[in-house]
C-alpha cells in the first residue's frame, strides 16, 4: 500500500518554477558568473543558464566531500572484491590444472613474471575455502557501505533523509543489480581492442544504454522521493554518457598511466591511478543526480522552509541547500521584506506550540516589515 502523497501548501517565497536565467540559482551574484549569466540571457541559452545552476547546487551541497566519501567507499570495497576473485580463480584451478598455464599463455607472460603468476594461482588454490568466507563477508560489509555512500549522495541532492534500515535492505538489492551492469558495460567496452569499427560504435551504443539503466535504476531506488521516472531521466543520461567516457579512458588511457606511475613510484602509483579515476567517478554520480534536481525544479518549482539556527553573528534569515546560514544584506532587506516577515512568523507559531512565547502577556505577533522608502514617507 503506497503512502498518499501530501500537497505542500504555498507560502511566500515559494516559486512555481525556476527560469534558466535565474541570478540565485545560478550564484551570479558577481562576476565571472554575472557576465555569463547576462551572455546566456542575451543569447537565450538556456543550457548554459542551467549549467551555471548545477555547478551552483554542487558548490553549495558540497558535492566534493559527497564524491570523496563515495570514493573512500569503493576503494575499500576493492580489498573483498578482490579476495571473491581470487577465490574464483581457486577453485578454478583445483578444477583444471592446466588453468595456470593457460592464463599465462594468454597473458604472454614469461620469465619471472610466468612463475610468479603460476604460484599466486597455486596458492589461490590451496586456501580457496577460507578466501571464499572473507572475501563474501567482506563483499557484504563493504556493499552496505558503498550503498550508504550512493544513497547519500542522491538524497543529498533531493535534500531528504533516508528511510533508515529499509533502505539498507533494499540497498542490498541494488548492490547486486548495480555491480552486474557495471561489470556489464565495463566488458562490452573492453571488448574494443578487438571490435572493429561498425561493431565498436554498437559496443559502445549498448554500454552507454547500460550505463543509463545502471543511474536510472539508482536514482529510482536509492532516493527517498517519489517524483516518478521522468524527472531521473536527465542524470541518467549524463551518468551513462559519464560512464563510458571514464571506462574509455580507464581502458586505453589509464593502463599507460599506471605503467608509468608503477614505474616512478611502484605500487604506491598505482594505489595514486585507481584513485584519482573512482575520485572522477564520484564526482560523475553527485553532478548526475544534480542534473535531474536543477531541470525537475525548473518545471516544479521549489518551496521555502524554515531552519532554525544558534544565536550568532553570522546567523541570517536564509540559508543554503546544505543548512548553513546566509546573511542577509540591507539591500535583501528592502527588496524582499516579504522573505524576512515570513520567517518571522514562522518562528513565531513554532514558539506558540512548544510554548516558550509569551502569549499571556499579549505580545502580537511580528507584524508585516516594509520597505524602509515606504517607512520614511
Amino acid at each position: 500500500m503506497t503512502e498518499p502523497r501530501l500537497e505542500v501548501r504555498p507560502e511566500v517565497g515559494d516559486r512555481p518554477s525556476v527560469a534558466a536565467f535565474d541570478l540565485d540559482s545560478a550564484g551570479a551574484t558577481r562576476p565571472p558568473k554575472s557576465w555569463l549569466i547576462r551572455l546566456a540571457r542575451r543569447r537565450r541559452w538556456a543550457w548554459l543558464g542551467r549549467t551555471l545552476q548545477v555547478q551552483q547546487r554542487f558548490e553549495e551541497l558540497r558535492g566534493n566531500e559527497l564524491a570523496a566519501a563515495l570514493t573512500l567507499q569503493l576503494f575499500l570495497g576493492l580489498f573483498p572484491l578482490i579476495l571473491v576473485v581470487v577465490a574464483i580463480v581457486g577453485f578454478l584451478q583445483a578444477g583444471d590444472t592446466a588453468f595456470a598455464s593457460r592464463v599465462i599463455e594468454n597473458l604472454g607472460l614469461t620469465g619471472d613474471a610466468a612463475d610468479q603468476l603460476e604460484h599466486a594461482i597455486e596458492t589461490a588454490a590451496n586456501s580457496r575455502q577460507s578466501t571464499t568466507i572473507l572475501g563474501l563477508a567482506g563483499l557484504l560489509w563493504a556493499g552496505l557501505g558503498v550503498t550508504g555512500a550512493f544513497r547519500l549522495a542522491f538524497n543529498r541532492a533531493w535534500q531528504v533523509d533516508d528511510r533508515g534500515f529499509k533502505d539498507r535492505l533494499a540497498g542490498l538489492l541494488w548492490f547486486l543489480g548495480t555491480g552486474a551492469l557495471f561489470f556489464a558495460s565495463a566488458a562490452v567496452v573492453a571488448s574494443l581492442h578487438w571490435l572493429p569499427g561498425l561493431a565498436g560504435i554498437v559496443a559502445v551504443a549498448v554500454s552507454v544504454a547500460l550505463g543509463f539503466v545502471l543511474f536510472l535504476w539508482s536514482a529510482r531506488t536509492l532516493t527517498h522521493v517519489d517524483v516518478g521516472w521522468r524527472a531521473h531521466v536527465p542524470g541518467a543520461v549524463v551518468g551513462g554518457v559519464g560512464l563510458v567516457a571514464l571506462q574509455i579512458v580507464g581502458a586505453f588511457v589509464v593502463p599507460r598511466m599506471v605503467a608509468s606511475a608503477s614505474a616512478l613510484w611502484g605500487t604506491l602509483g598505482v594505489v595514486f591511478a585507481l584513485l584519482a579515476w573512482l575520485l572522477f567517478f564520484g564526482r560523475l554520480v553527485v553532478y548526475a543526480a544534480i542534473v535531474s534536481v536543477v531541470l525537475f525544479e525548473g518545471r516544479a518549482g521549489t518551496v521555502v522552509s524554515a531552519i532554525e539556527l544558534p544565536r550568532h553573528d553570522r546567523a541570517g534569515r536564509t540559508a543554503t541547500r546544505a543548512g548553513t546560514s546566509r546573511p542577509i544584506s540591507r539591500e535583501d532587506h528592502k527588496i524582499r521584506p516579504e522573505i524576512s516577515d515570513f520567517f518571522d512568523r514562522k518562528r513565531f507559531d513554532a514558539r506558540n506550540e512548544r510554548g516558550t512565547h509569551p502569549i499571556e502577556s499579549g505580545a502580537p505577533p511580528p507584524a508585516r516589515r516594509q520597505p524602509d522608502s515606504l517607512q520614511h514617507r
